[in-house]
C-alpha cells in the first residue's frame, strides 16, 4: 500500500504553487494543479482505507478500552481527533472491501 515516500513527497511546497501562478500558461498552472489534487486525492483513498482497516482491528480488540478510555467515540475523538462517526464510516467501507475480496462477515 505504501509507495515507499514520505507523505510529504506527494505534496508542493507553496514556493512550488507560488511559482506555478506566476506562469505564463494559465492551461499549464490548472493542469499542474489538477493533477497534484488526484495525487492528494489518491493518497487520501490510501490513508482512509489503512485507517478502516486499523479501526476495525481496534473495535475487534477493544484497544480502546486497553488505552483507558470509556468507549470507541471517546478514543476517537480525544486520541485521533476524529467525529466517530467518520471513522465509523472508514471501518465499514474496510469491512465492504474485506468481504468482497473473501474475507470478513460485512
Amino acid at each position: 500500500m505504501s509507495s515507499g515516500r514520505p507523505p510529504m513527497a506527494d505534496s508542493m511546497t507553496l514556493d512550488a504553487v507560488l511559482r506555478s501562478s506566476n506562469s505564463d500558461s494559465r492551461g499549464d498552472e490548472a493542469l499542474a494543479l489538477h493533477e497534484h489534487l488526484q495525487r492528494l486525492v489518491r493518497l487520501r483513498k490510501r490513508y482512509d482505507e489503512a485507517l478502516g482497516r486499523l479501526a476495525i482491528a481496534i473495535q475487534i480488540t477493544e484497544g480502546w478500552r486497553f488505552l483507558g478510555f470509556a468507549s470507541f467515540a471517546e478514543y476517537c475523538e480525544e486520541r485521533l481527533g476524529m467525529e466517530v462517526t467518520h471513522v465509523e464510516r472508514l471501518a465499514a467501507r474496510a469491512r465492504k472491501e474485506i468481504h468482497r475480496a473473501g474475507g470478513l462477515a460485512p
